[in-house]
This record gives structure tokens, C-alpha cells and sequence, in this order.
């Protein structure tokens, strides 16, 4: 499941595409990286309104899902190249062996998610995901609309051997548990089928902070 590249990687960022209306977004994640004392950060950034305009058009035009899977992916690839191609202490990682370059950097710099590159990187010869069990790091995601940039963030994370996945939101969490998110849809469904230990999972209201 890992190499050398894999053990390159701390915390994994999940990006809510909600915040990507603020103009200071950059800064924002620097300082709470800086504020949280993290190293070796990585970034997936959700795929926002681009992401939700897929899931409209799959009704309207009939798509199966793959193919809305993978769009909506390239929605977070085209939004990580949008917001942080060109912003300082940002380096965009198509897949994992590009990682140790860039945090070598000096200063370091935070890695950001390609999705569509990254993803296919790290699904080439896995075997598919099997229904109704727990979502696998050794199997592909499944493709459908339990799965979001959530899950997928977290799929990613365990893969590197991360030490932790912080969801950065516009919001407070509901309740205490993923459950309670899940069920409030803040998070997605698919985050149920992963066995995760309580306290691999952060949650920081961005907009706040």
C-alpha cells in the first residue's frame, strides 16, 4: 500500500469547495498550518459548485455514474489548478512521487491534490471496490455519489499512511460524531464505510479562524 514517498505526508487538508468564495483563501490555510504547528501538509480540494453541476446534469442527461464520478473529480483538479496553481507556498502534486521535491522546498511548500492525475496514480492495478463492505485503501473507490472529495480526502490520507485528515468547512460541526455530520450532510455518506480511528478526523470552521 506505501513506499518511501508515502511516510512524506503528516496531515491531509480537505478544502470544503464552500470556501472557495473567500478571497483570502491562501493566507487562511498558511495560518492555521503555521497556528496548528503542521508539517508536510497535503491539500485536496473539493470540487464546490463545478462538483454540483455535474450531479445536475447526470439527471438531466443520463450519464452512468463513472462518468460522473471522474467529472466530478476534474471539477477538484480544475479548482486546485484555479486557486492555488499560482499561490505562494503552493505546489500542485500529481501523484505521490512528486511529493518528497516538494516538501523539500525551501521554504517548504504545502502540496495541493491534481485529483484526476493523483487519483488515477494511485488506482492504477487496484482490484474494484466490493459493495456493502468497508471502503478499502487496497481496492478503487467506488464510483458513485455516496463518495465525494470527503471520502476521497480520507482515501487518499490512509494510502500515505497520514497521521490525520482535518476537514476545513464553513461551519461548525453538528453533533459529535461522523455520524451526526453525515446525517446533518455535511460530510459524505461514503465516510461510514471506512474503519477510522476517533481521532484520525479534525474539523477547523475556516471562516471563523
Amino acid at each position: 500500500m506505501t513506499d518511501s514517498a508515502s511516510a512524506d505526508v503528516q496531515h491531509v487538508l480537505k478544502v470544503g469547495g464552500s470556501l472557495l468564495d473567500l478571497p483570502d483563501l491562501s493566507s487562511r490555510i498558511l495560518a492555521l498550518i503555521h497556528h496548528q504547528n503542521l508539517q508536510r501538509c497535503l491539500l485536496v480540494i473539493g470540487g464546490g459548485a463545478a462538483a454540483d453541476e455535474v450531479r445536475l446534469r447526470q439527471k438531466v442527461d443520463h450519464f452512468d455514474d463513472v462518468t460522473a464520478h471522474w467529472s466530478a473529480i476534474d471539477a477538484m483538479s480544475r479548482n486546485a489548478h484555479a486557486w492555488f496553481s499560482d499561490a505562494a507556498g503552493f505546489c500542485i502534486a500529481e501523484n505521490r512521487g512528486s511529493l518528497t521535491s516538494i516538501f523539500r522546498e525551501q521554504p517548504p511548500q504545502v502540496a495541493v491534490v491534481d485529483a484526476t492525475p493523483f487519483l488515477q496514480s494511485e488506482e492504477l492495478g487496484l482490484p474494484p471496490a466490493i459493495p456493502n463492505l468497508p471502503l478499502s485503501p487496497l481496492r478503487c473507490l467506488p464510483a458513485n455519489w455516496s463518495i465525494t472529495s470527503d471520502s476521497i480526502a480520507v482515501w487518499i490520507a490512509i494510502r500515505l499512511n497520514a497521521l490525520n485528515v482535518w476537514f476545513l468547512k464553513s461551519c461548525d460541526p453538528v453533533g459529535e460524531t461522523i455520524e451526526d455530520a453525515v446525517n446533518a450532510g455535511q460530510l459524505d455518506p461514503g465516510l461510514l464505510s471506512f474503519e477510522l480511528h476517533p481521532n484520525f478526523l479534525r474539523w477547523i470552521n475556516l471562516r471563523s479562524v
